[in-house]
């Protein structure tokens, strides 16, 4: 095996243990390929069948769904609730620090 080799199988490797075994999102369920790799889900989203197939992870996994290696897909309105209120523990992305989100589900 040559150097370059070596080394990519190494870092796949490094990937397969860190997202399978080390990430907090590991407890959660949802199909081995998810903890892989996101690029499974592009795939279907190019085919039109994101909603249905996600759809159907929840039917098979529950109301909270590892779609990814760093992405989760909740299906229960008190999770989400939980997740986006102003005064959560979860770290959100920049582009809600300026959003609110009212229990009824509506913004403001």
């Amino acid at each position: 095996m040559r150097p370059l080799e070596a080394y990519y199988m190494l870092v796949v490797v490094h990937q397969v243990i860190k997202n399978c075994f080390l990430s907090p999102l590991r407890h959660i369920p949802g199909p081995l390929l998810a903890r892989l790799t996101s690029e499974w889900l592009i795939l279907v989203d190019l085919a039109g069948h994101r909603a249905e197939t996600i759809h159907r992870l929840h039917q098979k996994y529950g109301s909270t769904v590892r779609i990814g290696p760093n992405e989760v897909s909740l299906a229960n309105i008190e999770s989400v609730r939980e997740l986006y209120s102003q005064r959560t523990a979860f770290i959100k992305a920049p582009v809600y620090k300026h959003s609110m989100f009212h229990p009824s589900g509506s913004s403001a």
